[in-house]
């Protein structure tokens, strides 16, 4: 065979086998970065948020307290859940900031199922287990046993600076303040 040739082949065959080498690197490389381990995304704080402190009252068993918050969805899709095991409620403590872990059902519960429309406000409510919750007294105007319950509650929360819902699917999550310390003042009402 002519050595020309051969020489033609030989470069040929060189240049093939290094193209396909650089094929093989190639698509190893882009495996390998298509099926590294991805880290989640940051919890989001924005996308849905409590509106203000906070309303209470006795659950109707006398046992418990029903704190109802107004939360607003800042996403333009709808919100909902519908199990306990879709959402994890922990308590942010005040001396640190830090997280407990996940509240027990029998301590604290959230009212499902929860549905916030897009750009809209819903409210959910969060049943907490308290060791006594006070009894109204015959005595008591409505507006005295709120205040009582209020110092009750703040009380038993008194290391907590508010309670947080973590949707991990979604990666939101949901600050719920405590009660507010006080009543809102009332703006005075102008004579006509």
């Amino acid at each position: 065979m002519d050595p020309r040739i051969k020489k033609t082949i030989l470069i040929a065959f060189s240049a093939g086998a290094g193209f396909a080498v650089v094929i093989a690197v190639l698509a190893a490389g882009g495996y390998w970065y298509l099926s590294r381990p991805k880290p989640p995304k940051p919890w989001d704080t924005t996308a849905i948020v409590a509106d203000g402190t906070p309303t209470f009252d006795v659950a109707e068993d006398g046992k418990k307290v029903v704190l109802t918050y107004s939360l607003e969805n800042n996403t333009p899709f709808d919100y909902r859940a519908t199990s306990s095991d879709e959402l994890n409620l922990l308590r942010r403590f005040a001396r640190d900031n830090a997280l407990s872990q996940p509240v027990k059902a029998e301590t604290a519960s959230i009212g499902f199922p929860i549905f916030i429309p897009a750009k809209q406000k819903a409210e959910m409510s969060v049943t907490i287990n308290f060791t006594e919750t006070p009894k109204q007294k015959p005595s008591d105007t409505p507006e005295q046993f709120h205040e009582a319950l209020r110092a009750y509650v703040l009380d038993q929360m008194s290391g907590d600076a508010a309670v947080v819902l973590f949707d991990e699917a979604n990666r939101y999550q949901i600050d719920l303040p405590k009660p507010a310390a006080q009543l809102p003042k009332k703006a005075p009402q102008q004579s006509p």
